[in-house]
């Protein structure tokens, strides 16, 4: 996954999460940590692109 796919599926899963009943907490819950999965994923793209592994 590229970085513009991972920033656009970041951008999409925040938007559903903003619709999101807050009532429904289990529904919540997993769209949040799915968010925060993608963003994890986005900052290790870019640190390895500063900092790229010598091997």
């Amino acid at each position: 996954m590229d970085l513009l796919s991972i920033l656009l599926e970041i951008e999409r899963l925040r938007r559903r999460l903003y619709r999101i009943n807050p009532q429904d907490k289990e529904k919540l819950l997993r769209a949040s940590r799915r968010l925060d999965r993608l963003v994890v994923k986005f900052q290790r793209h870019i640190y390895e692109y500063y900092y790229p592994r010598s091997s």
